[in-house]
Formats: C-alpha cells, structure tokens, sequence
C-alpha cells in the first residue's frame, strides 16, 4: 500500500455548506478489498506458475495500472477518513476525497489531440467592470478539421494547457472551442463579440442574484492570437460544452417550440425591464443553462456588431413572447398586446409546456423610486450599462474562476487556497498593485486601476490607456515577455450601463405602456416627446405590420400605432394625426377613418403636439391653420397670434434633426422666403395680441425677396419687392 501524507497537507478544511454524505457511501468490500483477497500460499506451484504471466499482462497497461493506483490511494484516504471523530469534519473530508477521485478517474476522450504541434497563442480576456483587456502567452493544440459549422463560423476542438500547471501533461488540458469566422472580418469584430459576450455574462449573474428556479450562466470567451501561423490570424476561444446544444431564442423572434423552457425568455425580459428599456439579451443557445453567443440589442442599434437590431429587434423578441411564471414571480410587467395578438399567443400549445416553475423564492423587482429619473437615464451617456457592481464583488474572479477551471491536476478546495497561489504575499516585497503566479508558465499579473475604479485619479500614473482599435494592431509586434499586458478600452459601453440610486442598486423600468406614460408624465400634462424607448417599440412593431414581417391585422397595428404615439413617439404622432385627418402617408395607407368632427379634433391634437415637440413639417401645418382657420377642427377658433410663434420658431430653428434625433427639414415645405411672407401679412395688418407694424412688414418682405432671389426665385423676389412697396406706401 503506498504512503499517504497527512491530511492538513493535503486538504483544507475550510467551512461551507458540503453535500451530506455518510460513510456507508464507500462499502466495506471496497474498503477492504485489499484485506478480502486471499494471498496465494509461497510454495504454491500452481501460483508460482501463473502469477508472473497476470502481472507481466496488467502491468504492461498503463491505464490499469494508473487506475489500480488511484484506487489504492482512494481506500487508503477513505479509510483514514473514517476514524475522524468529528462528524462534519469527517462528511467533508469523504466528499472531497470522493470529488477528487471521480476527477482523477476521467478518461481523455480526445487523446488525438495530445499528439498535433503545440503552438503559441497571445490571448486576450476583458474584464467588462473595468473595461480593461488583460494579455498572456498560452500554449495550444487545435484539430485541423472543424467538427462544427455555423452560418458565419466553424468550431474546432483545442486543448490549451493551464498556465498554471506543473508539466505538460496534455491529457489534462482543458477541452476547448476555437471559433474562426469563415469568410474574412476586421480584428475589431473580434473583440467586439468578446465584449458583448461577457457584458451579457454579467447580467446573467444579475437574473441569478434574485433567486431564480433556475440559475443561468454564460460562457467566457477570449480572443487568441496565432503567434506562429503566417499572418498572425484571431480566433475566439470558449470552454468545450458538453451536452444537446439547444436555441431557445434568437435575435429575430424566433422562439424553440419544441420544447418551450420558460427561463431563457425570463431572462431577455429581464434583461429589459432592468436596463431601463436600454438593451435585451436575447439569442440564447447552449447546452441547458450553460449559453454561449448571445446577442444584445440595445435602443440606439449601434453597439455589438451588425446583429444588434436596435428597438425593432426588442419588438420582434415581445411579439413572440409571452409572459411565464417566472416573470410574474420576478415581477415582470407584460407587454401590451393587442386581442388578435393575445388570442393567438394563447392558443399556442407550447404555453402549456413550459416545465420550469417559480419556487417561490425568487425575489421580485423593486419599482423605480422616482418616476423623474426615467427620462434622465434614457439621455444620460455617462451611466453604466451593466448590472450596478456590489461591494462585494471582485472583477479579479473572472481570472481565478479560470485558474479553477484550468488546475485539472492539483486540488484546490477553497479559494483562500487559490489565492495564496495566485498572490505573492507582501512580504515578498511584492507591491500592492502585483500579483503573481507558480507554476509551469507562470505569468505576473498586474492590477489596473481603471477609469470605473475608485482610484481614478492614479489610473494615468499606474497604466497609460490604450485605444482598443490601436492595441490589436500595436500588440502585433509587442513581446511580452511571459508578463501580461493590460489594456484600457476607451471603446466600452460604459454609456449604456443602468444607473444606481442609493437604497436600490437596481431600478426596474415597466413593460406596460400605462406605467410608462404614468412615469413619463410625472406629473406634466402631457408626455415629452421621443423620451420613451418603450413607444419606439410599438412603432417598430406598426412598421413590421406594414411591411407584413407580421402577419397584417388592421386593428393590431393601430393599437400599437396608438400605444406608441401614447408614449410620446413622434413617428407614431405624425402619422396617426395624418390617419385622423384623412392626409396621405407612407405608413398604413389603406386605413381609415371616419371622417367626423371627433376624430377631426382627435388628429389636429396629435398634429399640434407634434408641432409643439419641434416637428416642423408639422409646425408648419399648424401655424398655417391658425393664420387661414382652413383645417381647424369646430372647437378651435382662427388665432394668428399663436400662428405667429409657430413661423418664428421655425425661422429661429436652425437644427435639421427632430425630437427623437431624426432628420427634419422644412424645406420642402416652406421655404425661408415663404415663412418670413406669412409673418409679412400678419404685420402688415396685424390682429388680436399682435399690433399693426407697417414698417417691419416691409422689412421682413424684403428679406423674403432676397432669400426667393439666393434659391433662383427671380419673378417671386420681385412679388414680395412690390409687397414692401405697397405696405411702405399705406403708412405713408
């Protein structure tokens, strides 16, 4: 039997919760295996004969052998393990003991990879908290065929040997995934994927910090340089998952029917609701809970690469999706559908699947404590777009997680354990920013204070920033020397992180256009104009109906038209006031309505709130109506006072975009020379609230004639010459 070490020497004995295990886990007859088998007797020929030929044939294995080992050692632990007197201490001891040799006792599945060229690989991890690239030297094996093809990648299998591994022992290296792009991609694509795949990592430790029923996670990936291939390629490196790899989601709608899970869409409502409307998670696929490649759509559509489809991606996650359990348990508010689109949702037969329950446990999102701050956080550039970053947390976890992953040949129980590996302790003589490793290619790693650090002020003295477009390309050249090289990244979606409010680190912003409009108003008359991302949704979803991406239902697309100008979407209020008034439009144009004094009013209101939110093709409509009194409804009355604001407010715009950032030009319209003409007439005979100014009509016909006459307007210029001449001429 081989010698044991003692047991402080080979395990820790920190406390935590451990599975209860008995020792009649382990049977007698393994235990005393050893002491059952009958020894053959010394001057027995028989044995004497054959003996030697057994043992010669099991030794010339060295699998059995390996295993015979293990097994030896194992009841030789287990059995010292026994005769401790301490219950809990003894429970644990068997479960790590257990742990360790079912570890140990793994096969390598892939032993063809142990025996392809090793080569060199720079690879680059980002920490999203800090929004910093940390770079090392990592050693690697990968297949030549792909064993996998995507519709823009194909997967290959690789080892990669841990950094922290004592030998170069290939049969425990890590099982890995290159991803490679197919047809050609800039490097900055590369590390895009990478930041979006681990900023979507933090949000799924966000959805697991409220108790869900199922806890989610997503896969880190990395971007690995090919130091000795020609050209230096990029590739993506993931962990091997082993399992059914399942889409749930994708990042156009598509729901998996077959076998409908309730917690992948959960969590893209999550998502939504906690960023304040900013992004949602979608695209989930991997194997269980365990996903990889997600896609993250954020309001703006300009994040994340080309799969980011902005609000119209959100509207084609909520049209197929239909609120679960587990989004009720969370508190999760349901879109606003309308009855054509409830009724088909409900006769789905994949509703009723939906295996996974709340167990009542999870802990239900806080409302927003001011409803003002809603606004504020859809134009405020400067707040986090990640889950708020409790005290508690450690980006340095991202690394040492790995590092647990990676130290398949030794035992570490907890993590004290594995930082003192990690760590060079001060009294080394290390200092406060280093940490260092032991090992078979053992790196030092450097601690960078970045820009979101408490320390911002010592983050210039400490690690200079680099552009994460100029590093990839500068980092061609780098030697690094075995030290890691860590680069801040001034391209990070630090914009479009959720903000904190002391009290509650995690506002939560409804899904319901009711509760939107509510906080919108707050305590105004009426909704501000383009504030609302849930209203650019609804619009979306109009726009799907009119050009039948959706299956066209009338009513349905003018629920959402009217959901959507409701919100204060301005796209939405400029065509529904055209579908109240009967005017042509491009959106929905076989609608329509009664043309009645109700609905006339209806639309002239929406036509004025567009106006009075600085649409000026609207404004323009409006001022007109009130200087001619032609298209007023029957409660409004001619005023070409109010008429007058309007034409100064256009002539006093100089900016071409809208509300909601969109190009608008009155141009088109009503060109300068024909505003300042309509201003003209009201001076020159002025009317109630507005004195008759003879003087300052000839003046602004003036102007007009020179703004006709500088776009070619020669016979126009002359009519507005003769204006002036004959108001000049009545006051005289």
């Amino acid at each position: 039997m081989p010698q044991t070490h003692d047991d402080e020497d080979n395990f820790s004995d920190d406390d935590g919760e451990y599975m209860d295990m008995d020792g009649a886990l382990f049977s007698e007859s393994e235990d005393d295996e050893d002491d059952n088998v009958s020894k053959p007797e010394p001057n027995s020929s028989s044995d004497n004969d054959v003996k030697p030929r057994n043992q010669t044939k099991a030794t010339t294995n060295p699998e059995i052998l390996n295993d015979n080992l293990r097994h030896a050692v194992f009841n030789s632990l287990t059995k010292k393990a026994r005769k401790m007197n301490d219950f809990h201490s003894r429970q644990k001891k068997l479960w790590k003991i257990s742990a360790s040799h079912a570890r140990m006792a793994q096969r390598d599945q892939w032993k063809e990879i142990n025996s392809l060229p090793t080569e060199r690989a720079k690879r680059f991890r980002y920490s999203p908290r800090k929004g910093v690239w940390t770079e090392d030297i990592v050693m690697i094996k990968i297949q030549k065929q792909p064993f996998s093809c995507g519709a823009m990648r194909e997967c290959f299998l690789a080892k990669k040997l841990s950094n922290f591994s004592t030998s170069n022992d290939w049969s425990n290296a890590t099982i890995c995934v290159i991803k490679r792009y197919m047809e050609g991609t800039n490097r900055k694509t590369l590390f895009d994927d990478v930041r979006l795949q681990m900023d979507a990592k933090l949000w799924g430790e966000e959805y697991d910090k409220h108790q869900p029923p199922k806890k989610v996670d997503i896969m880190q990936m990395a971007v690995v340089e090919m130091m000795d291939r020609e050209g230096n390629p990029l590739f993506h490196l993931e962990n091997y998952i082993e399992g059914d790899y399942v889409k749930y989601n994708s990042n156009s709608g598509y729901v998996l029917d077959e076998d409908a899970r309730a917690t992948p869409q959960a969590f893209s409502h999550f998502t939504f609701e906690c960023s304040q409307h900013r992004l949602i998670v979608v695209d989930i696929q991997g194997v269980g809970d365990l996903w990889t490649d997600p896609q993250i759509h954020t309001y703006k559509g300009t994040e994340y690469g080309s799969g980011n489809l902005g609000t119209r991606g959100m509207a084609l996650f909520f049209y197929s999706h239909k609120c679960n359990k587990i989004c009720q348990s969370l508190n999760l508010s349901p879109f606003d559908l309308s009855y054509h689109e409830t009724h088909l949702k409900s006769d789905s037969s994949s509703a009723s699947r939906r295996g996974t329950l709340p167990t009542g446990y999870e802990e239900p999102l806080d409302e927003v404590n001011s409803h003002n701050d809603l606004c504020e956080i859809a134009e405020d550039e400067e707040h986090s777009y990640l889950p708020p970053r409790y005290q508690e947390g450690d980006d340095d976890d991202y690394f040492i997680e790995e590092c647990l992953e990676e130290s398949n040949g030794e035992i570490y129980m907890n993590m004290d354990g594995m930082k003192k590996k990690l760590c060079r302790s001060a009294s080394n003589g290390s200092s406060d920013f280093e940490v260092a490793s032991s090992g078979y290619g053992s790196t030092r790693r450097t601690r960078t204070i970045s820009g979101m650090s408490d320390h911002f002020e010592y983050h210039e003295m400490i690690c200079p920033p680099v552009i994460l477009e100029q590093a990839p390309d500068a980092l061609n050249g780098s030697q690094t020397n075995g030290n890691p090289i860590i680069h801040k990244d001034h391209h990070s979606t630090n914009h479009l992180r959720p903000a904190t409010v002391e009290g509650n680190p995690l506002l939560k912003r409804s899904s319901s256009a009711s509760e939107e409009v509510s906080a919108l108003k707050n305590g105004l008359k009426c909704v501000e104009v383009g504030k609302s991302i849930l209203g650019k949704i609804h619009y979306d979803m109009v726009v799907y109906y009119d050009c039948e991406r959706f299956e066209f239902d009338e009513d349905s697309a003018f629920f959402h038209l009217e959901t959507a100008a409701e919100c204060g979407s301005l796209n939405a209020i400029q065509n529904i006031s055209k579908i109240y008034l009967g005017l042509p439009r491009d959106l929905l144009p076989e609608l329509k309505l009664e043309m009645c004094a109700e609905n006339l009013s209806i639309g002239f209101n929406f036509l004025t709130t567009a106006a009075e939110a600085g649409d000026q093709d609207a404004m323009f409509s409006v001022a007109k109506s009130f200087f001619t009194g032609v298209g007023l409804p029957s409660d409004k009355s001619k005023d070409q006072k109010r008429a007058l604001g309007y034409f100064d407010h256009l002539l006093e715009n100089v900016n071409d975009h809208d509300a909601e950032g969109g190009y608008d030009s009155i141009h088109h319209l009503a060109p300068r020379y024909g505003v300042l003409a309509y201003k003209a007439q009201i001076y020159a005979h002025g009317c109630p609230g507005v004195e008759k100014n003879t003087n300052y009509a000839g003046e602004l016909y003036n102007e007009a004639a020179e703004a006709a006459m500088s776009c070619g307007k020669g016979k126009l210029a002359t009519k507005y010459y003769e204006l002036a001449e004959e108001v000049w001429c009545d006051e005289d």
